[in-house]
């Protein structure tokens, strides 16, 4: 934490029931970095997706609103990009980080708009799954 203000580090994981780590009970998969996370931090254990389509979840998670509000309806086929010029004209929570000062920063998946201009969403660095994979092969 610097001053006042705490530092954020929002992990989001794909495909994994909750119980699939050690700081919800499981004894047999070893997460000791993000049990040791959870209990310094703060866990959602109530919450659900507004949507079940990754790309509209995705924008719910940026913008605070249901996929009807923010109109990113499909993860493909978007009728020329008219779902993503809607979803473009919305604020989301990283444009406000980084006017606060946060230095916001985005690794692994996207399938968002404005995949290359990732300043549009307020983030200083921006690694999609694509370069991760990448990187992995160096």
């Amino acid at each position: 934490m610097t001053g006042n203000r705490p530092n954020i580090l929002q992990l989001l994981s794909d495909q994994h029931r909750h119980d699939a780590l050690g700081f919800s009970g499981n004894t047999v998969v070893r997460t000791s970095g993000m049990d040791s996370l959870a209990a310094e931090g703060m866990r959602f254990t109530s919450a659900f997706p507004p949507t079940s389509l990754c790309s509209p979840v995705r924008a719910s998670l940026l913008t605070g609103l249901y996929a009807d509000n923010h109109g990113l309806l499909a993860n493909t086929g978007n009728f020329n990009g008219v779902f993503d010029r809607q979803l473009l004209e919305q604020v989301a929570y990283t444009q406000l980080f980084n006017q606060a000062g946060y230095a916001v920063h985005h690794i692994d998946k996207w399938h968002l708009p404005a995949r290359d201009n990732p300043g549009h969403w307020g983030f200083r660095t921006f690694a999609d799954d694509d370069e991760h994979a990448r990187a992995k092969r160096v």
